[in-house]
């Protein structure tokens, strides 16, 4: 099984430490991302993905990790903590539950008006007004969205993401955080066939 896996991988990286693991793969997603925001000034071109939400290597932690890495605390960025999360300008975004009400607003190439945002919808933080106490963020189909602070638990950062929502998810590169007490080859597989429309596939087993 995991012959056949790694037969379709472009790489294939096995690691004894969970801190080894976790700086190898800022490492390369810094390195990643460095040529596509060159070209297309969009982080959101390169993901990592983990099999649960949970533990060192979870998607919680590793946001943590590659928020600090790719959009470090500031004096020229505002942001705001909500419960155990810092959001920054800057940061990349989910929307992790359907808003049916949630007013937005396109500006180009003519403005449109609307309503509804949903679970999945990826976007960028733009703006966080102390004064307002609303954080700005901008989708990737440019929807414009305003959130009052005490609407943040719609959201969560989405440098790292699970298995289950990497699906259908086109990116220019992906990572996946793979450990060997919290998963098993099948989620591997569903990781990389729901992803198979990335350019490149990196997976990386964590020995626990």
């Amino acid at each position: 099984m995991v012959n056949s896996i790694q037969n379709i991988l472009d790489h294939w990286a096995d690691f004894s430490s969970s801190g080894k693991f976790i700086s190898c793969i800022t490492i390369l997603i810094l390195k990643a991302i460095h040529p596509i925001l060159t070209i297309s000034h969009n982080t959101n071109a390169t993901t990592v993905i983990s099999p649960t939400k949970k533990g060192e290597l979870g998607t919680k932690e590793l946001n943590k990790s590659l928020q600090q890495a790719i959009n470090p605390e500031s004096e020229e960025k505002n942001e705001r903590k909500y419960i155990d999360s810092v959001f920054r300008e800057g940061d990349r975004i989910m929307q992790i539950k359907n808003n049916y009400d949630i007013y937005w607003e396109k500006r180009e190439p003519t403005l449109e008006m609307g309503k509804g945002v949903f679970n999945g919808e990826y976007g960028t933080i733009l703006n966080i007004d102390e004064v307002e106490k609303k954080v700005k963020i901008k989708f990737d189909d440019d929807k414009l969205v305003w959130y009052n602070f005490d609407e943040l638990e719609q959201i969560e950062h989405s440098y790292c993401i699970t298995v289950h929502k990497a699906q259908r998810k086109w990116v220019w590169c992906s990572y996946y955080a793979n450990c060997t007490s919290c998963t098993n080859a099948t989620y591997s597989y569903i990781t990389i066939h729901c992803n198979d429309k990335s350019k490149k596939i990196t997976y990386f087993n964590w020995k626990s």
